[in-house]
Order: structure tokens, then sequence, then C-alpha cells
């Protein structure tokens, strides 16, 4: 400070101005320290929020060289020494080519890429020029991983391509309308029935207003909230169509963003239920006529059967008759005469003719024989003319005289005789059983 000829008061103004001065200065100076401090607060806040993003932020010179990088990049990159992106990111000894990255420096234009890195993660790049503190130009590199969503996109797109496969393949119409109610989605079955009909809506494809009538119901109804489903039946094209039809509401939560739909046709079937049922009805009547006339048969052979019965009867009633007066006939009128012959003076051929012809005719007229010959355990021809003999009361040595055979031979047949006939080792009197038979 110069103060020649200057006066006191002159000096004491400027040294009050320098003063002011000086505490001007020092409350910059405390101005730009507490600024300093905010810079480096802000810094070191931007510093750890881009450590803590999720995504691979760097700065990249002219020469590939990594100036910056986060964590998510230093957890990407390779371990070591190497300083550019190439080495750090893709494992290179040398630029990519082309290196995509780069364009931005000629175009001056932000650009997107993606890229797939060793470890099988998908990256999606956003690259922008960056001016540095003294103007010269970085590469900004921001790298999100779309891995996640890369493989949800992709099992999407397979999930997509599987429900069109399927909705495709489905041998009925099967479509979709919108919350705006036009047509969002159909197959080939519904497009062959009715034409293409996505971004329409039901009045403009519907062929008749009856059926147009019938779609508007049941769609209201679903939009409504409700599971429609039965039959449905109209004319079409001059011929009666039938469906069945499934309508159901496409929830989203507590909201209805839709409907889906699917016709059945079941017009072939229903043609051919209506035609079993005429050949059912037919049936039936053929049956009851049938059955008429068989009862009718059935009556009338019920009335033979029982005139054959009483025939039947009468014809054994009768043949018992016979037989009854066969037999008293021949006890009456033959029996004694041969009795009396038997005592009378005969030669012992003569006497072994009788003896015969009374055997013969005992089994002629006796329906004892035939019941002898109906045992389960049958009587041979000698033992049912021993049996004969020993009911009419002839002894053992008679019925050996009538036989010409000895006693020994008789009393053979008769223990054979009494086992047939389950008596053998009783008491039971022979004769006496015999006689039951009769």
């Amino acid at each position: 400070m110069e103060d020649d000829g200057k006066s006191r008061e002159e000096l004491v103004e400027e040294l009050k101005a320098a003063r002011m001065e000086a505490a001007r200065l020092a409350r910059a100076r405390d101005s730009l320290s507490a600024q300093c401090e905010t810079l480096s607060a802000e810094k070191g806040r931007l510093l750890l929020i881009l450590e803590m993003l999720p995504v691979l932020v760097s700065l990249q010179d002219g020469d590939h060289r990594v100036c910056f990088c986060n964590g998510a990049f230093r957890e990407a990159s390779v371990q070591g020494d190497r300083k550019r992106c190439y080495e750090l990111l893709w494992g290179r000894s040398r630029p990519c080519e082309p290196c995509l990255p780069f364009r931005v420096f000629d175009t001056g234009r932000p650009h997107q890429w993606e890229k797939e890195v060793r470890s099988g993660r998908r990256f999606q790049v956003h690259d922008s020029v960056f001016h540095d503190l003294d103007g010269s130009p970085l590469l900004l590199q921001v790298a999100v991983d779309i891995t996640d969503r890369k493989q949800a996109e992709d099992a999407l797109r397979e999930s997509e391509a599987r429900l069109h496969a399927a909705v495709e393949s489905m041998p009925f119409d099967f479509w979709l309308i919108g919350a705006d109610g036009r047509y969002v989605m159909q197959n080939s079955v519904s497009r062959a029935h009715w034409g293409p009909v996505v971004g329409k809506r039901p009045a403009d494809v519907a062929p008749n207003t009856e059926i147009l009538r019938i779609w508007e119901n049941n769609n209201k109804r679903a939009f409504a909230g409700e599971l429609v489903q039965g039959e449905i039946s109209f004319n079409l094209r001059d011929r009666e169509v039938s469906y069945h039809n499934i309508i159901a509401p496409v929830r989203d939560g507590a909201r209805i963003n839709g409907i889906l739909g699917v016709n059945i046709d079941i017009s072939e079937r229903r043609s051919m239920e209506r035609a079993l049922q005429k050949a059912n009805d037919e049936l039936e009547r053929r049956i009851d006529e049938r059955t008429t006339d068989l009862e009718g048969k059935s009556r009338r052979l019920e009335e033979i059967n029982a005139a054959l019965k009483i025939l039947l009867r009468q014809r054994d009633e009768d043949r018992k008759e016979l037989e009854e007066t066969v037999l008293a006939n021949v006890k009456r009128l033959v029996m004694p005469y041969l009795e009396k012959l038997s005592h009378s003076r005969l030669s012992d051929e003569q006497r072994t003719y009788l003896t015969i012809l009374e055997g013969n005719m005992g089994e002629i007229v006796s329906p004892f024989v035939k019941k002898l010959s109906q045992l389960p355990h049958g009587l041979s021809p000698t033992e049912m003319r021993v049996a004969d003999l020993v009911k009419n009361g002839r002894t053992t040595k008679e019925i050996a005289q009538v036989l010409h055979t000895s006693v020994n031979t008789i009393l053979f047949h008769r223990f054979n005789i009494r086992r047939k006939l389950g008596i053998k080792g009783q008491k039971a009197n022979l004769r006496v059983y015999l006689d039951t038979f009769i």
C-alpha cells in the first residue's frame, strides 16, 4: 500500500476497504471449502451409487483402456493387471472386429447392442460419448445383465409356441375375445368355419341374426364371470348344425380381461343319434309286434301243452289200467291153470318148459320186472328171473331146478340181488322186500 501524499483519513479508508476485502476473501475461501466438501461428498455418494448399481459401468479412452469401472464391472471382468476392455471382459488379446462400442466416436450418437460373455451370461450394452474434464472424449459404457430376462423371454416364446401348436391342433373351434370385445386369437378350425376374425367383433362375422343373438347372449354371461356351457343349434348354410359350446372368462385377479371359447361340432353325432333313435323306435315297434305275436303263440302252446299233459296223463292212466287189467287177467285166467298144470304128472322136459313159461309170463305182465331193471345198479337178466321166482314164493332149490343150475349158484345170485337192492347184511326178508316193487 502506498501512502505518499495521502492524508490520514484516506489511509484509514483504504485500511477499512482492505479489511473488508480480506473478510470477503475469507468468506469466499470458507464457501469454496464448503463447496469442495459438498462436491467431495457428492462425488463419494456418486461413486457409492455407481458401486452399488447392478449394472456394469465403465469409462474407456480411445485406446480401449478402462479409466473407471464400478464393482459390478470388476466382478464380471478377468482379474489381474489387464487394463483394456477386450482383455477384461472378453478375454481377448486384441480389439474385437468390428468394435461396436467405438462407433459412437464416429456418429456422436448413443448406441445399443447385445453381447454374450464367456460365462454364458448375456448383456445389453449402452454406449455413449463422455467428455472428460480436459474435454477429451471417453466411451461411457453401461452393460445390463439381461440373462434372466432373455431366459424368461425364451421360455415365454417356447410356451407361446407350444400354446399356439396346441391351439392349432385342436379339432374344434377355439377363439379368444379381448376386453374390447374384439377377437384376438382363433385356430385353424375356426378360420375354416368362420374365416379370419382376429380384430373383428362377433357382429362383424355372424352369418345371421339368429347366430349373433346366441353369441352375444353367451358372451355377455361369460363377461359377467359365468362359465357358460351347453348345446346350441341353429341353421347355417341351409342346414341345421349343433355345437357343444363352452365359454369361460379370462381373469387377472378379480378383473376379467376377456373370454375364451370352444365350439365342438356335434352335428354328425346328433344326426347319428336321431338315426339311432329312429332305428330304436322301429326296433321297439317290431319287438312289440313280435312280442304280441309270440304271446299269442305262447298262449296257444300253453293250451297245447295243457292238452298234451292231459292226454299224457290219460295215456299213463290207460296204460296203468291196461297193465293192471292184463296182470289181473293173467293171474285170474292163466296162472291158476299153470299152477294146476305144475301139480300134474309131467315129464322133466315138460316141467322145464312149464317153469320157463311161468317165468316169461311174469316178466311180460309184471311191472315188477321193469322196476328191477331201473335200479341204479341194474340186475342181470338171470338175477331178474331169480328175483321174480323169489317174489313168487319159489324156494332156492325150486329155482335151481327151474333154471337148471346148482343151489350154490342160486344163493350167489340171491346175495348179489340183496347187495344191489341195498339190503345186504340186513335181516329183511328178500321176498317181502321184493313185494314192495308192485
